[in-house]
């Protein structure tokens, strides 16, 4: 399509107003997500390479080995996701155990709307647009790799538009608890597909 997508990570350094090269994805693209999991990895999920929309999901790492040496960051492969997605929105939220939830049980990625194909859009296609919402919950085997056949996926409820380009906004429960909490979907552009 004469475009080039990137695969590079790069980390900004405000104190020199410089870009280091720390990575390289396995799979350029744009119109993904990037969420920060509590782990301080950076879940990349979905996109557009310039040929197809992506189901693919990559781990960033940028501290591997929690030792502060940004030297050996690195890229995993992740499970891929339920449905391809681009220009979608994309939440972490903070996992509690379901029978203690005192207990950290790990994040959970809520990825909503996107596009399954970009040309299908640009050609007033509605039918390239998801009305669905999935929970990706990432998921590390005893040696700290990603391991992508123990991923779990759930459905959950849709928000009524079909959406892309828009924000969530995880709105906290009672005294500020992950229990009874909210999700604001924001902004982007969208299609009605009736009540939800």
């Amino acid at each position: 399509d004469g475009y080039r997508y990137l695969d590079l990570i790069v980390r900004y350094d405000p104190a020199t107003g410089r870009l280091r090269e720390m990575a390289r994805l396995r799979t350029p693209r744009i119109l993904h997500s990037a969420t920060l999991l509590s782990n301080g990895a950076i879940l990349i999920a979905g996109g557009y390479d310039g040929y197809e929309v992506l189901r693919s999901v990559e781990v960033f790492e940028p501290d591997p080995n929690g030792d502060g040496d940004l030297s050996d960051a690195r890229v995993q492969p992740g499970a891929p996701l339920s449905y391809p997605r681009a220009a979608h929105g994309a939440l972490r939220i903070p996992g509690l155990n379901r029978v203690d939830l005192r207990v950290d049980r790990g994040d959970e990625i809520l990825l909503v709307g996107g596009l399954t194909s970009v040309r299908g859009l640009e050609n007033g296609d509605e039918t390239a647009l998801l009305v669905n919402a999935e929970l990706y919950e990432p998921v590390r085997d005893e040696l700290g790799q990603y391991d992508r056949a123990s991923v779990s996926f759930r459905d959950v409820r849709a928000p009524r538009r079909a959406l892309v380009e828009h924000s969530l906004t995880l709105l906290p429960g009672k005294d500020g608890d992950v229990r009874g909490a909210r999700v604001l979907v924001f902004g982007g552009r969208g299609v009605d597909h009736g009540p939800g």
